[in-house]
């Protein structure tokens, strides 16, 4: 005759009881940090060559590049700017000099890789990258 047991031994856990209760909490703690998070907002950003004050400027809204020169030395300022591949844009020349208006050029629509400003026979401005604007 076989006698029966009637008693079992529990089953030993195989994830410790702190470890149960400490992802639920680190799960929360993770989401209410990410909410908490701010995204990134939108600033301008500007280069200018030193020395003739010219200088170029993305809007904060990043809709438009300004190209500003900023003597009347007959030296053309213009706005150099290249795709996020390396590949350049037409160059966008200010069309009156230092007399108060710039280049201005649309950049919504097009993967913006950097910018800055050159004036003829002068140089150019360090230029802006992407990861900046």
């Amino acid at each position: 005759m076989h006698t029966a047991i009637t008693h079992s031994a529990p089953l030993a856990s195989p994830i410790p009881k702190r470890l149960a209760l400490a992802v639920p909490a680190l799960l929360i703690t993770a989401v209410m940090f990410l909410a908490a998070v701010a995204p990134a907002h939108a600033h301008p950003t500007s280069t200018t060559l030193w020395g003739d004050w010219s200088y170029a400027y993305m809007s904060s809204d990043h809709s438009l590049l300004y190209g500003c020169d900023q003597q009347t030395d007959g030296h053309r300022a213009y706005l150099r700017r290249y795709d996020i591949w390396g590949s350049p844009y037409p160059l966008a020349y200010d069309p009156d000099g230092a007399g108060g208006g710039c280049a201005v050029v649309a950049v919504k629509n097009w993967p913006l890789g950097s910018y800055n400003i050159c004036v003829q026979y002068e140089g150019c401005a360090r230029p802006v990258y992407h990861w900046k604007f």
